[in-house]
């Protein structure tokens, strides 16, 4: 893992402190863009969703995610 936070995902995946790196997160493939970190509604530059979009995103697929994992194996 990197050291720095992605802005999406919120993982230690980056190794140059954001924003502004154009690197891409392994975790949520958010790539790393300062001018939508400045401005998290803004839709393009290096992605094609804003910030924000995508920080919803991958929360929603946490969470349903989270759901399958919880449920009981019906093979138990």
């Amino acid at each position: 893992m990197g050291k720095y936070k992605c802005p999406c995902c919120g993982n230690y995946t980056l190794a140059e402190e954001p924003p502004g790196t154009y690197e891409i997160c392994m975790v949520c493939e958010w790539e790393d863009d300062r001018s939508q970190f400045l401005d998290p509604d803004y839709r393009g530059g290096a992605n094609r969703l804003s910030l924000n979009e995508a920080r919803r995103n991958y929360e929603k697929f946490r969470e349903e995610e989270q759901r399958f994992e919880d449920m009981d194996d019906p093979n138990d």
